[in-house]
C-alpha cells in the first residue's frame, strides 16, 4: 500500500522566512516523506541552513567527553605538567574504553588524528590546554 500525496497547493509558506511562494520545485527542495512532496523550507533557506551545518566545526568526542569530565576553573588552576598528565591520562582512558567498546578493531586514523590534536596542536602548554569549549 503506497501513501497518496495530497494535491499540489498553489502556494507553500517557508518555516524559516515565513514568506510565501509557489508550491513549486523552483522554490522548494523535494522530499518524498512530506505529504505534497516539498521541504518546509524555501531553497534559499534551506541552503544557509546547509552552509551554516557545513561550516560549523563539531568538536571531535575525545574533547567533549575532557570537558565533560573537567571545569575550565580546574585545569586553569593546574601547573603545565599537571595538565599535560590530565590530558594523557583522559586519552588513555579513552582509547582504552573504545577498544573495548571495539573488539579486535584498530583505532581508525580519524581518532589517532583527533587524539595528536587534541595533546599536540590544541594544549600549547601556556597554563589551560587549548581544548576548546563549545
Amino acid at each position: 500500500m503506497t501513501k497518496k500525496q495530497k494535491p499540489m497547493p498553489d502556494t507553500r509558506t517557508c518555516k524559516t522566512c515565513n514568506k510565501e511562494f509557489p508550491a513549486t520545485l523552483e522554490y522548494f527542495f523535494k522530499q518524498k516523506n512530506t505529504n505534497i512532496g516539498l521541504k518546509s523550507n524555501c531553497k534559499t533557506c534551506q541552503l544557509e541552513y546547509n552552509n551554516r551545518i557545513k561550516k560549523k566545526e563539531y568538536e571531535p568526542v575525545v574533547v567533549k567527553s575532557f570537558w565533560r569530565k573537567y571545569e575550565e576553573q580546574e585545569i586553569n588552576s593546574m601547573t603545565d605538567e599537571q595538565i599535560m598528565q590530565v590530558i594523557d591520562n583522559h586519552l588513555e582512558t579513552f582509547i582504552n574504553s573504545w577498544q573495548k567498546r571495539n573488539p579486535g578493531k584498530d583505532l581508525p586514523d580519524l581518532a589517532k588524528g583527533t587524539i595528536a590534536d587534541v595533546r599536540n596542536k590544541r594544549t600549547k602548554i601556556d597554563k589551560a590546554p587549548r581544548i576548546n569549549k563549545s
